[in-house]
C-alpha cells in the first residue's frame, strides 16, 4: 500500500481553490475534461450540427460540450441562438427550392399539387355524418337502433359459431387422418414367435 505523502495533498486543495471563482469572475473550469470557453472552433462545429438537423445531444457530443453548457451558451448569446436557428431551417428552404426548381416532372409536379391544393388534387375519402353526435336519440329511432343491435350480435353469433364448427370439423378429420385409415401398424403378438 502505498503512502499518501503530503505534498500530493497541499497540490489537491490548491487545485479545489483554484476551482472557486473570484465574486467578480464568471467560472471557468480548468482542470481536465470539456472545455468550456465559447471558442470560433466551438461555434463552427455547432453551425455544421445545426446547417445538418442534428439533435442536441448529437450536437453537444460532436462539439465536446455538455448540454447544460450549450443551454447557458443560447442562453447568454441571443445572436449564435439566432444563427443556430436560422441553419436549422435552411434544409427546408434548399428543399423548397429543389421541388419548385423540378416542377416539369410530372411526378414532382402532381405531388406539389397533392401537397398545396389537397381538395383538387389528392385522393380523399369524404366522410360525411349526418347522425346523432351525442345527445339523445329521438323516439322515432330508438326501434331501428335496437334492430340494428340486435342483429349484429345474432351476426356476430352466427360468424363464431361457424368458425367453431369449422375448428372442430378440421380437429376431428385430422384425428380420423390419423386412426381410421387402417395404415397404422398394430403390435405385434410375440407370444406365437416364443421358441422352446
Amino acid at each position: 500500500m502505498e503512502e499518501v505523502q503530503p505534498q500530493s495533498i497541499e497540490k489537491k486543495s490548491e487545485t479545489t481553490k483554484q476551482l472557486k471563482p473570484a465574486p467578480d469572475q464568471k467560472y471557468k473550469y480548468k482542470g481536465p475534461g470539456r472545455p468550456t470557453i465559447l471558442s470560433e472552433e466551438i461555434v463552427s462545429k455547432l453551425e455544421y450540427c445545426a446547417a445538418i438537423r442534428a439533435t442536441i445531444t448529437e450536437t453537444c457530443s460532436y462539439a465536446g460540450i455538455a448540454r447544460q453548457t450549450y443551454y447557458r451558451w443560447l442562453e447568454e448569446n441571443s445572436e449564435l441562438s439566432d444563427r443556430l436557428d436560422d441553419l436549422r431551417e435552411k434544409p427546408f428552404i434548399t428543399a423548397r427550392k429543389t421541388v419548385i426548381d423540378n416542377l416539369s416532372e410530372v411526378p414532382t409536379a402532381f405531388k406539389f399539387l397533392e401537397k398545396v391544393k389537397p381538395e383538387e388534387f389528392a385522393d380523399s375519402l369524404n366522410l360525411r355524418h349526418s347522425g346523432y353526435v351525442g345527445g339523445e336519440v329521438p323516439e322515432e329511432d330508438k326501434a331501428v337502433v335496437a334492430e340494428f343491435h340486435g342483429r349484429l350480435k345474432s351476426n356476430m353469433k352466427d360468424r363464431i359459431l361457424k368458425k367453431s364448427n369449422e375448428n372442430n370439423q378440421q380437429t376431428s378429420a385430422s384425428v380420423g387422418q390419423d386412426t381410421g385409415s387402417g395404415n397404422e401398424t398394430q403390435p405385434k403378438d410375440d407370444s406365437s414367435d416364443l421358441r422352446t
